[in-house]
Parts: structure tokens; sequence; C-alpha cells
């Protein structure tokens, strides 16, 4: 790995990380670890964080330039039918919004056609049947759909552990080999980019262990008791539920 340090930097982020070896060089045996596609070339640091859902709201907060890689979902659970839905504006923070959803891995395998609501301030997916799910989560159980990477004329989409491997060895080679960089940025930062660095290395203390013990058990291990961005009206709904619910029915059925 090396970091080339592009003509103009706005931000820590847009440092180079230029991935050399395919076969023997440690981030690509990480992917092969986690099945993941062979990441030789250039990437900018902010490719890797743009795909990490817990920086979701930080990331586009800080980089109000920049594009996200992420969708937030929302899953609705009725007794009689189950679907997600997402804001239209989430897609004007995507990368590459116009070619959605050929942009998002396996989505005709998993999805039915997008629809657009009544209101046209959503889109509505729902699942087909017997369909693979191939949202990306959060810690708190909150789904989002990760638009591909388009690299070499082909689509990559990384794992959460690749992500956040890859992030850290990134801050730690510029922070170890270029401190000059590093040590300007700490003392001189006015972006609110340092919040961003800080939430992320939090992140790493409580998610890499849980990442290496889901590898080593083979499954999902969740750490929380209440799940975001699920709405579920299967069972008891209180009063805000059954107003919301009519909202929603008289949006859609309006003619």
């Amino acid at each position: 790995m090396k970091l080339l340090k592009p003509e103009r930097l706005n931000y820590i982020g847009d440092i180079i990380v230029k991935i050399l070896n395919s076969e023997t060089g440690a981030i690509n045996i990480y992917t092969k670890l986690f099945e993941c596609q062979n990441m030789a070339g250039d990437w900018s640091l902010i490719d890797f964080l743009k795909s990490i859902p817990e920086l979701y709201e930080i990331f586009l907060e800080c980089y109000k330039e920049k594009q996200s890689n992420l969708i937030p979902i929302t899953i609705t659970k009725k007794r009689d039918d189950i679907f997600e839905t997402f804001p239209i504006e989430a897609l004007a923070r995507v990368q590459y919004s116009d070619q959605f959803p050929k942009n998002i891995i396996n989505f005709q395998k998993s999805y039915l056609s997008p629809q657009q609501s009544m209101d046209k301030k959503r889109i509505i997916l729902r699942p087909k049947l017997n369909s693979i799910d191939i949202g990306v989560y959060s810690y708190t159980g909150q789904k989002y759909l990760q638009v591909a990477y388009s690299k070499n004329n082909s689509l990559h989409q990384m794992p959460l552990p690749i992500l956040f491997l890859s992030s850290l060895y990134a801050l730690g080679f510029l922070t170890r080999y270029n401190p000059e960089i590093w040590s300007n940025f700490n003392r001189t930062d006015s972006t609110g980019e340092k919040l961003v660095f800080e939430n992320f290395t939090d992140l790493c203390q409580r998610l890499i262990p849980n990442y290496a013990l889901n590898k080593i058990h083979s499954t999902n291990h969740q750490f929380t008791n209440s799940r975001q961005g699920i709405r579920d009206f299967q069972h008891s709904l209180r009063e805000l539920d059954v107003k919301e619910l009519i909202k929603e029915y008289l949006e859609e059925n309006r003619e």
C-alpha cells in the first residue's frame, strides 16, 4: 500500500490509497478471507468511509459536496404485507443515482421493480418471494442498500470488515509515515473532519472484534435490543401508528 497526496487536498479523506499487490498485499489477503473482489488500484479514503453505515449522517454533514454510497431503508411490517421504502431525496446524495437500481448488486434477485409512492416522496421496494437480503446493517440494525463501486469496468461491493480495515490501515499509514500532513490537519482542521475520524476509531474498537467473532462462528451477532429503521404494525398499534397508516393510505390512493 502507498499513500499519494493529490494536488488539491481539501480533506484528509482525499488522500489516495494505492493498493499495489493483488496477491500478497495485506489488504488483499483480507479480501480473500471475506470473499471480496480484488481491490488493487487507487482509492481515496473517502471511498471507504462513504459506505460505512454508522458514519452515514456524519459523513454527509462533513463532506457536503461529496456523495454517499448508502441508501437508508425503512422496513414496514403489516399483518398482510412487508415492504421497504426510502425517501427519493436520499438519491440526491448517492453516487451514480441516475443508474439506480442497476448500480445495486443483485437488486433484481431481491426486489420487484421499484415503485413511486403517490405523493412522489418515497420509493417503495417489495421483496421477491425467496429473495436474498442484499442490505448492509449498522450495529443498531438500521438497513442500507450499498451502491456498488465502479472500478476497472466492473462493479465492486466491499464487505463492511474490509471497509473498516482499509480505512484503519490507511489512517495508520498516514499518521506514521506522513506525520507532517496529519500533524498540520490535527492543529488546523476547521471542517469537522476530525470528528469523523474520532467516530470511526470508536467504531473500530466496538465492531472489528464483532466482525471477527461473526467470521469465526459463521453468523451475525447483534448486540442491540431495539433495531432502528423498522415500523412493525403486525401486533398492537398506537394511536399515532393508526394515524400514520391512514395518512399513507390516503396519499397512496389519492386520485
